[in-house]
C-alpha cells in the first residue's frame, strides 16, 4: 500500500477551464467541487508545480478522462526526466514515478475525455510504504440516499451519494503501525491519495485499487511481544471521498 503523504503541490493551471470551475479546484478535499475545461473541450493539459519536497508520484481522481500522459519535467520545462501514459476507466489515475525527485517540478499532465473534460482532484508527493493489505479484503458501499417507507408499504427514495469504503487487515513490522499511527495523528481523517495494493495494481486491475480516502477512524493494532514475533497486526477503515 502506497499514500501520498505530504502533498508537495504548490499551485495546478490549466490551458482550458470553466471559469466557474478553475484549476484551483483540484486541490481541496472535495471530488465533486470539480476543474472543468469548458463547454466542447475534451482535451486539456494541466501543469502541476511542486515545492521541492520530495515526490514518488501522483495521483488524479473524480475525472472523466479515459487516457494521456503524465511527463515530469524540470521548471523551466526544457528537461523532461520521464514520461507515462495513462489509460483506464475508473474515474482516477494513480501513477508512479521511476524515481523519487527532490527537486522544484512541473509535471505536465495531458487528459483526453469523450466530452468536456473534467477531474476532481490531485495529489503529488512522497510516497508512505506499507505491505500490501492481506488477502480477501472487504468492500461495500456506505449509502447516503434518503430512505422513507411509505403507507403503502413502499419506499420513497431519495438519491445520494453511495462512495466505495474498504476494511483493509494488516501483519507488518511494528514500525509500519507506527507510520500509520502517526499520520493519523498528524492528519485525522483529512482524504489522501491511497494505492490500497502494488500486487493488484500489477495485475492489470490498475487504477481500480487506488483513490483518494478518509481513514475513518483511528488505526487499531495488536502487538506481538514474545520473542519469536515482534510483528503487528492492524486494520483501518478507508471511505471514498466524495
Amino acid at each position: 500500500m502506497k499514500i501520498i503523504y505530504p502533498d508537495c503541490i504548490t499551485s495546478v493551471t490549466a490551458n482550458h477551464y470553466d471559469p466557474a470551475y478553475p484549476a484551483a479546484n483540484l486541490l481541496d478535499n472535495h471530488p465533486q467541487k470539480a476543474w472543468k475545461a469548458g463547454t466542447g473541450e475534451t482535451t486539456a493539459v494541466l501543469t502541476v508545480v511542486t515545492n521541492g519536497g520530495y515526490v514518488s508520484g501522483l495521483c488524479l481522481a473524480g475525472t472523466n478522462a479515459l487516457s494521456g500522459t503524465v511527463a515530469v519535467k524540470d521548471t523551466s520545462e526544457v528537461t523532461t526526466f520521464e514520461t507515462q501514459s495513462i489509460s483506464g476507466t475508473w474515474g482516477r489515475f494513480f501513477v508512479k514515478f521511476n524515481t523519487t525527485y527532490a527537486v522544484p517540478l512541473h509535471i505536465i499532465v495531458s487528459l483526453t475525455a469523450p466530452v468536456e473534460v473534467y477531474a476532481g482532484v490531485c495529489r503529488c508527493g512522497t510516497f508512505i510504504l506499507f505491505n500490501d493489505p492481506l488477502r480477501d479484503p472487504t468492500q461495500q458501499r456506505k449509502d447516503y440516499s434518503i430512505k422513507k417507507d411509505l403507507s403503502n408499504g413502499g419506499l420513497n427514495i431519495i438519491l445520494r451519494n453511495i462512495p466505495r469504503e474498504y476494511t483493509l487487515s494488516f501483519t507488518t513490522p511494528g514500525i509500519q503501525y507506527d507510520l500509520i499511527d502517526n499520520l493519523y495523528l498528524a492528519n485525522g481523517s483529512f482524504p489522501l491519495a491511497v494505492l490500497i495494493s502494488d500486487n493488484m495494481y500489477l495485475a492489470s486491475l490498475g487504477d481500480q485499487w487506488s483513490g483518494f480516502f478518509h481513514i475513518v477512524d483511528p488505526p487499531a493494532g495488536k502487538h506481538g511481544t514474545g520473542l519469536a514475533s515482534r510483528l503487528t497486526s492492524w486494520s483501518i477503515t478507508i471511505k471514498e471521498a466524495i
